[in-house]
């Protein structure tokens, strides 16, 4: 075990130092060759200082989350089983998780200030400006680069983190600040040159697939080898965390070869792999996150606990040379920004100048990549945690299956057709999508209970001092924030504003000129969705459930609101997104304003549908739980378990007798 954890921290330091000589290298050969037309002040200095900017900030990053894994699934300070079960009614951290959250608060706040060095730096280095430049007006490059704005945003949800890890004392915190370090690596990732040029739609999905893959993997690989088991009785839990570990790494390991595949592609426009600098630099990535995936698949198959105890180094060192090389791609000029591109391509990623028709709008068409990946995830973890069930003799509703899938294949559906291509250019297409993932496909997800699901099938600890991925959903089930944050009043209001706050302001249409932005307003809406239809008809039990006459009141406050939203729409002299349309010049779309019209009227219906609809689920899922509790009644007076109507036939009796006395 003792050389095991030298092995662990060779790999740390090696990784890390060939992560710092790779970046150097980016920056001594970017600087060798001569500047694109645009670009003449490119400032080797700036560039370098940008590269160390973010390998600063993916070092904090991981570190943060090492540190949060372990708390979440490493050993208790203390194996005593009524101490273990009383801080686990109280939802409190043991010595040693409270130890390492305060560890990685100290890693936040690192990773905060790194972010907001970022800010100067990096944009700087994006516009290939001295720093100097950007550090004398900062208010004039935030309010015009994405890539200052979104190292903003990662910083704001930095902040947030280590607010959460400052104030809370519970495993439910812990994970939450974890969710939260997850976010807050994606804003920088997905500027840069992801963002440019043709078929950058499909490489910002895939950075974004990849950055999740590998900011859970490669914490949980230090995590896994610097949390030993040396005693006897503890080596069921050693046990247990390479299982979990095979579970998690090899289909990230997947997920981060094919998204570093995707991206490669698309940033060598059709240049050979490995010309130039940057070629080399791709090549190395993708070639050795295609070992790390081999090397996983391996032990997955194997189920050998001595090759993945033993491999965990290899896995620590390449993760960090990775790091390394991407932070190197940043620094260096792609092949990609060599080739002129028009306004559409600009702005989409690809040119739409084909008018739609019903079939290519049904029909197959250029895919979601990030939001098709997240359908059929849903859709094969649901299957699997049913069958999971059904092994091993326990009942589930087929019915909710059926709804699970359907809600997800409704996603597909306008994500994976041509509707998502013509969507992007045309505001009544864009509607469709938009409303189809805010009003009804959350309708039929939550009727599918996947947290329940989840609470049944996940795994517990190993009873002997570990902590399992079911004890962490339920302890952040149980954190307190999250009854505040998801209560109805509030849940209502992201529900009923998100609508007047994007459309009737000038957000819609700055997040309509970025891919990753089209992407966050789908998913916000796609959540906000499941989030309100899951306090109305949804199978999973909300922290603040509300009483069947509630919902009812509860959905109609909202209905008004969202009419009037698609009445103002229709009626509105005001182009929304005018800027951005009329750029795209899309020769099909005519009248810009009849397009937006349009886009009102589908608002109005597919908003009324969807709730008509979920009324009549509300008034079935009524009247089920009126006759469950007819028939709990029933049985318990039948078994002499409830004897109050036997109790109150007693006491009228009495009262009759009494009033015949009196009447004598």
């Amino acid at each position: 075990m003792r050389g095991i954890g030298k092995a662990t921290v060779a790999a740390l330091a090696s990784g890390f130092v060939l992560a710092l000589a790779a970046v150097v290298w980016a920056v001594q050969a970017d600087a060798s060759l001569a500047p694109l037309p645009g670009r003449s002040e490119t400032d080797p200095g700036t560039n370098l200082a940008a590269g160390m900017t973010r390998l600063a900030t993916w070092a904090a990053g991981l570190g943060t989350l090492t540190l949060l894994a372990m708390a979440a699934f490493g050993r208790h300070s203390s194996v005593d089983a009524h101490s273990a079960a009383a801080r686990a009614h109280r939802h409190e951290q043991d010595e040693r998780a409270h130890w390492l959250t305060r560890t990685a608060r100290f890693t936040s706040l690192l990773w905060f200030v790194a972010s907001i060095v970022g800010v100067f730096t990096v944009t700087a280095a994006d516009a290939r400006l001295p720093l100097g430049y950007v550090a004398a007006d900062l208010g004039t490059h935030i309010s015009a680069s994405q890539t200052a704005q979104l190292w903003v945003l990662a910083a704001i949800l930095v902040f947030l983190v280590s607010v959460i890890l400052g104030f809370s004392r519970s495993l439910g915190g812990v994970a939450a600040a974890g969710y939260l370090s997850l976010l807050a690596l994606l804003p920088p990732v997905v500027v840069g040159f992801v963002s440019v040029g043709a078929d950058h739609d499909f490489a910002t999905d895939a950075m974004i697939l990849l950055t999740l893959a590998a900011s859970a993997w490669w914490p949980l690989a230090i995590a896994t080898a610097l949390t030993r088991h040396e005693a006897e009785d503890q080596r069921p839990a050693e046990a247990e965390a390479l299982r979990r570990y095979r579970r998690i790494s090899t289909p990230a390991s997947l997920m981060v070869f094919a998204g570093a595949a995707v991206v490669s592609w698309q940033a060598m426009a059709g240049f050979p792999v490995g010309e130039g600098s940057f070629g080399l630099a791709r090549l190395l990535l993708v070639v050795t996150s295609g070992f790390l995936a081999v090397l996983s698949v391996a032990r997955l198959v194997t189920r050998n606990d001595a090759l993945t105890r033993q491999t965990l180094p290899v896995d620590i060192f390449l993760g960090l040379v990775q790091v390394g090389l991407w932070v190197a791609s940043e620094a260096l000029t792609p092949p990609r920004y060599s080739i002129p591109q028009d306004t559409q391509t600009n702005y989409l990623g690809y040119t739409i100048n084909t008018p739609p028709t019903f079939w290519t709008l049904i029909g197959p068409g250029r895919p979601n990549v990030l939001l098709v990946t997240i359908a059929l995830f849903a859709i094969g973890a649901y299957v699997l945690g049913f069958v999971i069930l059904r092994r091993r003799g326990d009942r589930w509703p087929v019915t909710r299956l059926v709804w699970w899938i359907v809600g997800w294949m409704v996603m597909l559906a306008i994500t994976a057709t041509g509707l998502w291509s013509y969507g992007g250019a045309s505001f009544s297409l864009h509607m469709i999508t938009h409303m189809t993932a805010n009003m009804m496909a959350p309708v039929l997800i939550v009727m599918g209970a996947p947290i329940t699901l989840a609470l049944r099938v996940l795994p517990d600890g190993d009873h002997r001092g570990t902590r399992g991925t079911r004890e962490l959903l339920q302890e952040l089930l149980a954190w307190k924030p999250l009854e505040y944050l998801l209560h109805p009043l509030a849940v209502w209001f992201y529900f009923v504003s998100s609508f007047y706050i994007l459309y009737f302001t000038e957000l819609f249409g700055t997040l309509m000129r970025y891919h990753w932005g089209h992407q966050l307003m789908t998913v916000h809406f796609l959540i906000t969705g499941m989030l309100f239809y899951g306090l109305v008809i949804g199978e999973d039990r909300p922290p603040r459930p509300l009483p069947h006459v509630g919902k009812i009141g509860f959905l109609f406050a909202a209905m008004p609101f969202h009419a009037f939203f698609a009445v103002t729409m229709m009626s509105s002299p005001r182009l929304f997104g005018g800027d951005f349309y009329r750029a795209l010049d899309v020769p099909w779309v005519k009248d810009l304003m009849a397009d937006q019209h349009t886009g009102g009227s589908i608002t109005w219906a597919s908003g009324e549908i969807p709730m008509v609809i979920v009324i009549l689920f509300l008034l079935v899922q009524w009247q089920r739980q009126e006759r469950r509790e007819a028939s709990r009644f029933d049985r318990a007076q039948d078994t002499g378990l409830d004897d109050s109507f036997d109790s109150y036939n007693e006491m009228l009796a009495r009262l009759a007798e009494r009033d015949k006395l009196d009447a004598k």
